[in-house]
């Protein structure tokens, strides 16, 4: 048996203390639905479920608040949640039901980083694609993302950046090495490769 023995509230959450010297944290809304109160007595069962059930209603809100900034792929999400401390159980619960709710959805997730990442922002593909593989995003639908942009001109947007980046540099720069240099790693810091990055500085008349 577990006795309630201490409550401290706060704004957000209740520290519930036991007699077993567990104290848990139970957010507001979650402890306004249960009936707990100074010299309760739990059965080990119930004091299980009450852990349980507490832990992924907390988890459950720090994964909305983390969703309210932006959106996450399933991986991200879960690698958060367990940086907070958050069971294995939980977690997997939390994004099953999140998933159901199309809450988080990593086709829309990596359609719409790409949509930002190369339309946008002027990545390569293979960058983009690269940092969606780190946040997660499995074989299938990085095919998928790359069947998107098949017909994208990454030469034509490479030369655009390289255009843009030499005349914001070249009134200030005599040295036409240096001028490459700096035009070479802008590319490649937005994930060109190298071939493209070379036939963009041959058309500036660089080479």
């Amino acid at each position: 048996m577990s006795r309630v023995i201490g409550l401290k509230k706060t704004k957000q959450f209740v520290f519930v203390k036991f007699d077993n010297s567990i104290t848990l944290k139970i957010a507001n809304g979650f402890f306004n639905k249960i009936d707990l109160d100074y010299d309760l007595e739990l059965s080990d069962s119930q004091f299980s479920a009450l852990k349980s059930s507490s832990e992924k209603y907390n988890a459950k809100l720090t994964a909305f608040r983390l969703l309210s900034r932006r959106q996450h792929s399933s991986f991200e999400l879960k690698t958060k949640l367990k940086q907070r401390g958050y069971s294995e159980r939980s977690i997997e619960e939390i994004i099953q039901e999140l998933r159901g709710a199309d809450y988080i959805n990593d086709f829309k997730f990596a359609e719409d980083f790409a949509e930002e990442m190369i339309s946008k922002k002027k990545n390569g593909l293979q960058n983009v694609l690269n940092k969606l593989r780190s946040m997660g995003i499995n074989n299938e639908i990085l095919a998928h993302v790359r069947e998107l942009y098949q017909s994208y001109d990454e030469h034509e947007i490479a030369f655009e950046l390289a255009e843009k980046k030499y005349n914001s540099i070249s009134g200030r720069i005599d040295d036409i090495l240096i001028i490459k240099f700096k035009i070479y790693n802008y590319l490649l810091c937005k994930g060109f490769s190298n071939e493209v990055i070379r036939k963009s500085i041959e058309k500036l008349g660089l080479s």
